[in-house]
């Protein structure tokens, strides 16, 4: 008997017995096995919802968005790479052109006439061109069947040839200077009245230095990148003039003219890069020196006679290609 006074029954083992729940629970909660009708309705609607959610029709529309959220997406990052690519060309064009300005150590190997090409064009017209004139000149006979009368002649041209180029290199220039300041600055201005006449305004300024600052700088470049323009009408002037000049007892022969013009071509070349290329041309008496000419038929330590050029990146500069000398 418990404090309230009612009974507990316990079975033989000692042990009480489970409760009923069913007579515990008050008998306004339903039987754990019975639901209630709405619930039920409940639980079918949201299995209806559930079906819903998961339709196929829904899982397309969804499907289709992703997809052109994804190409969206993918259509700007290419648009953002390419303007990055662009950007990062642009920089590095800026920063090469930087680099290289009046800077002959950097060489663009993209120009097929850098100073390092000439320099092997130079050395292949002394292989090549330069032993087609020999054999042509001492075949001319008289005062150039001696050997060294025919190198003499030829390494004389080469210089004309240099001094030549460099005279109208910097002439070239001033003139290509003059004409883009008169261009800028007498300004012409050609238009139609009002009654039908066609008239041209035109008004001089007065030169403004400052604002002409870069100009040799952009007229040295033209004249580098457009430099074969003029080759043709050079190797025609030389030959008329300088050649007839100096050499006029020597007869102009094919293969000697095919030296002539290979020498201007590649001289002019040199002498519009930036800085000039240098030719040293040594003279008798120099001391031979090794790291710059090669020795032509024998060796000494003096020299008697030049042969060929060295070619230098500029003056002072480092050696491009070697020479050739005559010791005594």
């Amino acid at each position: 008997m418990d404090g309230a006074g009612s009974l507990r029954t316990v079975d033989s083992t000692g042990a009480r017995p489970s409760p009923n729940l069913s007579q515990t629970l008050p008998a306004k909660f339903p039987p754990m096995n019975e639901v209630p009708g709405d619930l039920s309705g409940a639980t079918a609607g949201s299995g209806n919802l559930l079906k819903r959610s998961n339709s196929p029709e829904r899982m397309d529309r969804k499907m289709s968005v992703s997809a052109l959220e994804y190409n969206r997406l993918v259509e700007s990052e290419r648009m953002n790479s390419a303007k990055v690519e662009e950007l990062t060309n642009r920089l590095s064009s800026f920063a090469s052109k930087q680099l290289k300005e009046n800077n002959p150590n950097i060489a663009d190997l993209s120009d097929r006439n850098r100073p390092t090409k000439l320099g092997e064009r130079f050395e292949q017209i002394y292989d090549n061109e330069w032993s087609e004139a020999f054999e042509c000149v001492t075949g001319v006979g008289g005062e150039f069947r001696e050997e060294d009368r025919v190198v003499k002649v030829l390494a004389d041209i080469v210089q004309k040839v240099y001094e030549f180029c460099g005279d109208f290199a910097g002439q070239q220039l001033r003139r290509l200077e003059s004409y883009f300041i008169n261009g800028m600055t007498d300004i012409r201005w050609s238009y139609q009245s009002s009654n039908g006449d066609n008239t041209l305004s035109v008004h001089r300024n007065p030169e403004d230095k400052a604002a002409f600052y870069e100009l040799p700088r952009f007229m040295r470049e033209s004249m580098r990148s457009c430099a074969m323009a003029s080759v043709p009408a050079l190797c025609v002037m030389f030959k008329d003039h300088v050649y007839k000049e100096h050499f006029a007892v020597l007869p102009m022969k094919p293969r000697l003219e095919m030296y002539i013009d290979k020498c201007v071509e590649c001289v002019f070349l040199m002498l519009v890069q930036q800085p000039p290329m240098y030719l040293r041309f040594p003279v008798k008496g120099d001391k031979m020196e090794y790291s710059e000419f090669k020795p032509f038929r024998k060796k000494g330590e003096i020299i008697d006679l030049c042969v060929w050029p060295a070619v230098l990146l500029h003056k002072d500069g480092p050696l491009v290609s070697k020479g050739s000398a005559l010791p005594q």
